[in-house]
This record gives structure tokens, C-alpha cells and sequence, in this order.
């Protein structure tokens, strides 16, 4: 994850989050879940994917709103798109691709334990992650760029769900609002540096409720005292 000043701004390309949910909650929502509208979609000429998928809206399913909002929440992001896949033993399984919609994703993992993997277009260097019940893993568009990805089969038998949702950027909400906070302090604190140069008749004009301009690190501000408030544009 990364920092400014002790607040969560922003994710690394990578991270996997395990047991994001606990074995209670994937219990109760893997059954709503497989009944979602599963259909198998053709990606080749006489070929279907290796698995089925699922492309679902917001209030087709409770699991499905229940899962977005739960990334909204704690990214602080916006879901643009859903795709969900099932794979109902270990010999479904998904080719090496890359997603290339330009968009932050996020996987929740329901059901049997798989293999996941990355592979580098530069070099073909293969980072492997073991993906389980209840995790969660998200990847950046940048890091999606460089790599491809994939779900090999699998020995174990069991089936596996992935909800994946592609978002905007994680907690650019959070950070512009940190940027906000910021830039609204070093006004004040030029305004008060200012306060002492002013001369008796705009002081008293300014606590009458007029409006003075000053100069600040933003350029010309305004400021303006209302019911006991400073106001700032």
C-alpha cells in the first residue's frame, strides 16, 4: 500500500489480501452466487473459454451489489464492470491473457484453492500466487500492461468462483481530498501571516463581513468571515 502522512493513498501494482472475507460470509454467499445467469461464450472458432462466465449488472444478485460496495467502500473507488467466472473443476481453467480495458481490478475468490500466475512480456519471469477461499487480489492497469495472466488447471477437483471487478483508481477519492485539506491550510496560514500587515480599518471591515484578497501559494484567494466561519475561495 502506499502512504502520505500516515493515510492509505494508493495501492501497490500488486497486492493480495488474504482471507479478506471470512469463511462465514464466502459460505453464505457462494450459494446465491451459482445462480448467476452462467453461460459458456465462444473466444475461437469452434472453441468456448474453459470455463463458464458471467457478466452481471447492479441488482441482479445480492452477493454481486454486496461485493461491489464492499470495494467502494474500502478503496474508495467507483465499479465501472463485472465479470465473473466459474470454474467447475480443476480442468476449467483460464488462458494466459491480458484484461487491457485500462481499468484497476479486483478479484474476490469463492470456493476451492487455485494457482494464479503473472508472466512478464519482458522477460517471461512467472510470479505464482495460491488464491483461496475468501481472497482478494487487485492488479493495476500499468502492471496489467506489462503482463499476462493466467488460471492453470488443476489437480484438486472442487469448484472455484472469481468475481472480478474493474474499478476506478483505489482511493483517489481519499487522496484528493488529503490534496484539498492541504492546499486549504497553506491558505490559512498565509492569511494568518497576512492578518498583522492589515491596517485597523480593513480588520474591522473584514470581521463586518466584507471580503479581502490576499496573495497565497494558490494565487489571489479570497476570504471572508460568515456566522464566525472563515470562508475561502
Amino acid at each position: 500500500m502506499k502512504y502520505r502522512e500516515g493515510i492509505v493513498v494508493g495501492l501497490d501494482p500488486v497486492e493480495l489480501f488474504k482471507r479478506e472475507l471470512e469463511p462465514a460470509e464466502t459460505k453464505i454467499w457462494m450459494p446465491l452466487l451459482r445462480e448467476l445467469c452462467w453461460e459458456e461464450v465462444e473466444w475461437a472458432a469452434n472453441r468456448t473459454l474453459p470455463r463458464k462466465v458471467c457478466k452481471p449488472q447492479r441488482g441482479e444478485n445480492a452477493a454481486i451489489d454486496h461485493l461491489i460496495l464492499l470495494i467502494e467502500e474500502i478503496f474508495e473507488t467507483t465499479a465501472i464492470g463485472i465479470w465473473c467466472n466459474w470454474y467447475r473443476s480443476g480442468k476449467d481453467w483460464t488462458p494466459e491473457h491480458q484484461d487491457q480495458y485500462e481499468a484497476h481490478v479486483f478479484t474476490y475468490s469463492f470456493g476451492a484453492s487455485r494457482n494464479f500466475y503473472f508472466k512478464s512480456l519482458e522477460t517471461g519471469l512467472l510470479t505464482e500466487y495460491l488464491l483461496e477461499d475468501g481472497d482478494l487480489m487487485y492488479f493495476s492497469p500499468e502492471h496489467d500492461a506489462n503482463h499476462k495472466h493466467c488460471v492453470p488447471r488443476s489437480a484438486e477437483d472442487g469448484d472455484r468462483i472469481s468475481i472480478v471487478i474493474f474499478t476506478d483508481e483505489p482511493y483517489s477519492r481519499r487522496s484528493m481530498e488529503k490534496i484539498d485539506q492541504e492546499q486549504q491550510s497553506l491558505m490559512v496560514t498565509s492569511f494568518v501571516s497576512q492578518l498583522e500587515r492589515l491596517n485597523p480599518y480593513m480588520w474591522q471591515s473584514f470581521h463586518n463581513g466584507e471580503t479581502i484578497t490576499l496573495d497565497t501559494p494558490e494565487g489571489k484567494t479570497q476570504f471572508r468571515m460568515r456566522d464566525g466561519q472563515l470562508e475561502i475561495w
